[in-house]
C-alpha cells in the first residue's frame, strides 16, 4: 500500500514540474475580424494548441531568457485569411531595453518576368541606434521552397516593435 501511495505523490510531483517548466504562450483570444478591444491570455503551450487548433490567432507572443540574461521575445502575427505570417524575434538587454529585432514574413510573391505567383519569405534584421530608432542592416527575399534568392514583388505590413520589454501586453513570467 505505501509502494502505490509513493507513485502516485511521485507522479504529481513530476506533473506539476512538467507544468511549471513547459513554455507559455501570451495571446489575443479576442476574434480579429471582430474589431473586438485585445484580450490578453497566457496558457500553457499544449493547452494553447489544443485551444487553437481550428481557430488560428492573430498575435501571439513567447518569451525566454536569453544567453546574456535578457528577454528574447518571439511574436507570431498573421491574418484570419492566411495570406501572411510573420515573425518578430526581438532581443532585449538585460535591463529591458530592444537592441535588435528581426521580422520573418511568409506571403505569397509575384514574379514580373514570369508573371507568376510563388511562396515567398522576406527576412530583415534591425538594429537600435542610441536615440531609439531601428535602422534595417539587412534584407533576404527567398523563394519559400527552394530558398533561392529572388526578385519579387509583395505587400509587407510593418511591425512595429516593443521597445521595451515593458511594452508587452503581459508581463513575462
Amino acid at each position: 500500500m505505501r509502494f502505490g501511495f509513493l507513485v502516485v505523490c511521485l507522479a504529481l510531483l513530476n506533473a506539476a514540474v512538467l507544468r511549471a517548466t513547459e513554455p507559455l504562450v501570451y495571446f489575443n483570444a479576442a476574434d480579429p475580424t471582430s474589431g473586438a478591444a485585445a484580450k490578453w491570455e497566457r496558457v500553457p503551450k499544449a493547452e494553447f494548441e489544443r485551444r487553437t487548433k481550428d481557430e488560428p490567432v492573430a498575435d501571439s507572443y513567447t518569451v525566454r531568457t536569453g544567453e546574456d540574461g535578457g528577454r528574447v521575445v518571439e511574436r507570431t502575427l498573421a491574418t484570419p485569411s492566411g495570406d501572411w505570417v510573420m515573425i518578430v524575434v526581438h532581443r532585449f538587454k538585460p535591463d529591458g531595453d530592444l537592441v535588435i529585432y528581426t521580422t520573418d514574413l511568409r506571403t505569397l510573391g509575384y514574379d514580373e518576368k514570369t508573371q507568376t505567383s510563388s511562396p515567398t519569405r522576406c527576412l530583415r534584421r534591425y538594429v537600435i541606434r542610441p536615440d531609439g530608432t531601428p535602422l534595417r542592416i539587412s534584407e533576404r527575399v527567398t523563394d519559400a521552397t527552394s530558398g533561392a534568392r529572388v526578385t519579387r514583388q509583395f505587400f509587407h505590413p510593418e511591425a512595429t516593435p516593443w521597445r521595451k520589454i515593458s511594452e508587452l501586453p503581459l508581463p513575462p513570467e
